[in-house]
């Protein structure tokens, strides 16, 4: 399980590795709004292709392990 806090600077790169590599992943200090740049995975804005799923996120093409969970 990766920890972050909302607002660090290697969000992106922690968030790009958790989907990727099927980690669990935190994210502390949240509000009562959702930041728009985890929105695409709160809302599930998957596409697929064949068997995998393919997010973008952060203008990158991402493809998402079924081990991946987000927890806010």
């Amino acid at each position: 399980m990766r920890i972050t806090r909302l607002g660090a600077p290697n969000l992106n790169r922690d968030i790009e590795l958790a989907i990727e590599n099927g980690f669990s992943l935190l994210i502390e200090n949240m509000s009562e709004s959702i930041d728009a740049i985890i929105m695409p995975i709160v809302a599930r804005a998957y596409i697929k292709r064949g068997r995998n799923k393919i997010m973008k996120f952060a203008g990158k093409d991402l493809m998402m392990s079924p081990d991946f969970k987000l927890f806010l």
